[in-house]
């Protein structure tokens, strides 16, 4: 008996309204495998409600924005070697919309104007995982001496964005 009795795009739709769930459900269901207190026949259903979870939670992240803090070292010495990368889910990968380039990293003010211009309200942020990165954007690009590195959108960004009338949902690294 799994505990899901809907389709994965309804679940997925669940997921979009209330984004905390699919933590709390994900965790709550890899630790009741891991720690081998269900029967045979749960375990089952269980690894079943975790697979689908885990499609609903991609598919409802399908088109969604993802903003990362970046930092640039090779910038660094040029002026603007702190701010943000934006990027747009498509199918199994992320793709960049704004990022670094000759002038260095792209400011908040630089990122709202784009996601204001696109009438987006809502962008997702995460620090990517240090061996597989997240969605195909590495947490640590290096080239010879420069060093990129992404996160999270840090605490000082979050109220620059949230005046900007553009909410910032904080994933958590898997």
């Amino acid at each position: 008996m799994t505990i899901f009795g809907c389709s994965v795009e309804k679940l997925a739709n669940y997921l979009v309204e209330n984004p905390g769930f699919y933590k709390t459900s994900r965790d709550f269901l890899e630790n009741s495998l891991q720690e081998e207190i269900l029967t045979l026949a749960l375990r089952d259903d269980v690894s079943k409600d975790l697979t689908l979870i885990k499609k609903a939670h991609n598919l409802s992240l399908e088109s969604e924005w993802f903003a990362f803090h970046v930092y640039d070292s090779w910038a660094e010495d040029n002026g603007n070697s702190e701010g943000v990368e934006l990027y747009q889910k498509a199918g199994d990968k992320l793709v960049r919309k704004i990022g670094l380039d000759s002038d260095g990293v792209p400011t908040e003010d630089q990122t709202i104007e784009y996601l204001q211009q696109k009438k987006v309200k809502r962008i997702f942020s995460v620090t990517p995982n240090a061996e597989k990165g997240y969605f195909g954007v590495p947490y640590k690009d290096v080239h010879s001496s420069d060093v990129v590195q992404r996160s999270a959108l840090q605490e000082h960004q979050l109220p620059i964005f949230k005046q900007s009338k553009i909410e910032v949902i904080l994933l958590e690294s898997e």
